[in-house]
């Protein structure tokens, strides 16, 4: 037999099914209307009105956890984020439970409970939408308030700084990670404090990253050739390559976002070493003249390329001047 309180609270429950209510309104009605009736001591009526709220309970925790599935809460405020779904996975066991017999309901969640599955369930998915609605709001200030944070990471991705400065921009992750621990404690004021200070070191690693992203291969190769034969055999040219390798690199550091300029610095000392290679390629040639071939044939050589380069200029045989004026009649008339 039901006592005359949970006719009470079954008729209130009944009338409000109709009208608009709210989960907090849900969660009461299920810890009223279960109070006193665990167990067998339920009738049909009441279990069906308990499993009714539950639903719509759980169904609000539903709808809620499916809005933000592709919100990434966790990367914004991860503590929140693991409470989340550890109440998720309690409440699909529990209504897994309730689905399997709806008189479960309106049991015992354990015998050390005085909470019933309803209750728990309802308890769980006020909990949760809670939870979900402080860790979005905890994302909407990181978008805000770090999102010259978010692009300068963009920007040192592109340029491979965690692969080349793995240690330097697992620091900035770091305070990147605890700046965003300060916003989901509320603290504002601190993290627009400290911003100045991230964004500088920021920078500093991305010249360092732009330095190394365009410059990185022709330094090692000038490293090399510091202490190669060519540097010896053409200490001036090497000289011009050392020097314009330095103008870039004080270049990049002025104007590391000029990509397009960093590209023209770095053509540039790229040039200079072809042509390094190609004078010292001159001078091993000249080198094999006086071991293996005789300086007529080398000299021959030179003068029948420079008379079909004359021939092609429309200014016939020439070969009765030097190379040198050969070539300045050459390039005159071009």
């Amino acid at each position: 037999m039901m006592n005359f309180k949970n006719i009470v609270l079954l008729s209130a429950l009944t009338l409000g099914l109709s009208g608009c209510k709210t989960l907090d309104s849900v969660q009461e009605d299920l810890g009223g209307l279960t109070s006193g009736i665990m167990g067998e001591s339920a009738t049909p009526e009441q279990i069906k009105a308990a499993f009714e709220k539950t639903q719509m309970a759980f169904e609000s925790a539903e709808h809620k956890i499916k809005s933000v599935e592709s919100e990434d809460l966790a990367e914004y405020d991860v503590k929140r984020a693991k409470k989340i779904t550890e109440l998720w996975q309690e409440l699909q066991q529990n209504y897994a439970k309730v689905m399997l017999d709806n008189s479960k309901v309106v049991d015992r969640v354990s015998l050390f409970s005085s909470t019933s599955y309803g209750e728990s369930i309802a308890n769980n998915s006020v909990e949760l939408i809670k939870l979900v609605d402080q860790a979005q709001a905890v994302k909407d200030k990181v978008l805000a308030l770090l999102k010259p944070v978010r692009d300068g990471f963009s920007v040192l991705d592109n340029l491979k700084a965690k692969l080349n400065f793995k240690t330097q921009y697992g620091q900035l992750k770091k305070k990147e990670l605890h700046l965003k621990e300060l916003l989901t404690e509320g603290e504002e004021a601190q993290v627009q404090a400290y911003m100045p200070t991230m964004l500088a070191n920021m920078q500093t690693l991305e010249k360092k990253a732009v330095v190394k992203h365009y410059l990185g291969d022709v330094l090692a190769q000038i490293k090399v050739l510091a202490n190669s034969e060519k540097a010896k055999v053409l200490p001036n040219v090497y000289d011009t390559i050392r020097v314009l390798s330095t103008e870039s690199v004080s270049f990049a550091n002025l104007n590391f976002r000029d990509y397009e300029k960093i590209n023209l610095k770095v053509e540039g000392v790229k040039h200079q070493l072809a042509r390094i290679d190609s004078l010292f390629a001159q001078e091993q040639a000249l080198q094999l003249v006086t071991k293996e071939q005789t300086f007529e044939s080398y000299l021959l050589n030179m003068e029948s390329q420079l008379f079909e380069m004359s021939k092609k200029a429309g200014l016939g045989d020439m070969r009765h001047l030097s190379f040198a004026e050969q070539l300045n009649q050459i390039q005159t008339k071009l």
